[in-house]
């Protein structure tokens, strides 16, 4: 995810500023919640984050809320 936001924020930045176009300011943040949303749909990505003692207690809990997290990234593209 780190890399995925640092590759997001300078590549989107340089376009921003080589483009010069509304347009693509404005659709912007629609394909960076689409891009967002499909790294989430990584099955175990948010095992990274947690603490073992959270991952023994509940051991599917935290893929299904990312599933759930990818889901709303993709309703904000509304």
């Amino acid at each position: 995810m780190q890399w995925m936001s640092l590759f997001l924020v300078l590549g989107a930045g340089a376009a921003t500023l080589l483009t010069n176009d509304p347009r693509f300011v404005m659709i912007k943040p629609s394909v960076i919640y689409a891009i967002v949303g499909i790294v989430m749909l990584e099955a175990r990505w948010m095992n990274r984050y947690l603490p073992p003692v959270a991952i023994e207690l509940v051991p599917t809990s935290p893929s299904s809320l990312a599933y759930l997290w990818a889901g709303l990234m993709f309703f904000r593209l509304r």
